[in-house]
């Protein structure tokens, strides 16, 4: 199997969509599916499944794949999070004050736009049409936005009588016609892309994200070619901007892949809660790269895997398995 193929799968959401936080209520959900989250997904579904031995073990922290963040299409565009990189020339000012604003709040490019930018290409796509809320697009987006947010009240019911019934929110996210979200994939063998299409047929029929108790997150998948993923990028700078989000394998990597000057990053911290039953307790926390990061990574493969994946059991709970955060993610060399 090639291990430079991208595979695009799309999911299309049939019921609301809702990813919860690491506060302690859900009135405010995470519009980004980082890409721990959909390993975590795959493997709770490979335990439902009754597979467990494909998921990864203490000996065996492999996987034999790298999966991207998920992000937003709408028909034709597909977008990815814009680059967290410094341009090594300067374009020139725009003239309008409102185009420039929406230049610097577009946090989704196109896939043209994603590689104009790391070409140090002057970006010709300022009309007015070409935004959309955060999206930022070659090709016109429509007036209405795509993905719409709803915070909707739920009601906890006592057990026992005479407790008091608490009312939390939640903020759930829709998706219209044509719209919904897609991950790249890179896989070592065959195999393990049938091991990751199995979890994804099991997690369309039960839900995906949080709530699926009630309905949330059931989609239908679709593999594509990932051709337009295919950039061209003039020069080689030895830089490498990541899909998801990634953990370094050593300090030592750290240093270098920082030292150089183009270089370009943000950190988030992912903890939050183990699942039932230990849904009471909080994992470890670890901090990763966020997608789109420009990192000083040198490779000859125009895409690459690389990351670690860390046991983030607590200890304090007695877990008889690895609680794995994936720091694996997939990296485009430009």
């Amino acid at each position: 199997m090639d291990n430079n193929k991208l595979h695009l799968y799309k999911l299309s959401f049939s019921a609301p969509l809702h990813i919860g936080n690491e506060r302690d209520d859900n009135s405010s959900g995470s519009s980004m599916v980082h890409s721990d989250t959909l390993y975590a997904a795959i493997f709770f579904a490979w335990d439902k499944l009754g597979k467990s031995e494909w998921i990864p073990t203490e000996q065996k922290k492999e996987t034999g794949f790298a999966l991207s963040s998920l992000f937003p299409f709408y028909q034709d565009n597909f977008f990815l999070p814009r680059p967290l990189y410094s341009p090594e020339i300067e374009y020139k000012e725009l003239e309008s004050t409102v185009i420039r604003k929406q230049i610097k709040k577009a946090a989704w490019v196109d896939t043209v736009i994603f590689q104009d930018s790391l070409n140090d290409l002057p970006i010709n796509y300022h009309g007015n049409n070409n935004f959309s809320d955060s999206f930022w697009s070659s090709n016109p987006l429509p007036e209405k936005a795509f993905i719409t947010s709803q915070v909707m009240p739920r009601v906890t019911v006592p057990r026992e009588n005479g407790e008091d019934t608490t009312i939390f929110y939640i903020e759930r996210f829709y998706f219209e016609k044509d719209a919904g979200l897609y991950f790249l994939a890179q896989f070592d063998k065959i195999e393990q892309q049938q091991r990751l299409e199995a979890a994804l047929r099991l997690l369309g029929d039960e839900g995906f994200g949080t709530d699926r108790n009630i309905g949330h997150g059931k989609f239908t998948f679709e593999k594509k070619e990932a051709t337009l993923f295919n950039f061209n990028f003039t020069r080689k700078k030895g830089l490498a901007v990541s899909l998801g989000l990634y953990c370094p394998l050593s300090k030592e990597e750290t240093q270098t892949m920082l030292s150089k000057k183009a270089v370009g990053y943000d950190l988030v911290k992912r903890g939050g809660w183990l699942s039932e039953p230990y849904q009471s307790w909080r994992k470890k926390s670890v901090y990763m790269f966020r997608e789109g990061s420009v990192l000083g990574i040198s490779n000859p493969n125009s895409v690459f895997a690389l990351g670690e994946n860390v046991d983030v059991n607590p200890k304090t709970v007695p877990v008889p398995h690895p609680v794995w955060r994936c720091g694996k993610t997939i990296f485009l060399s430009f």
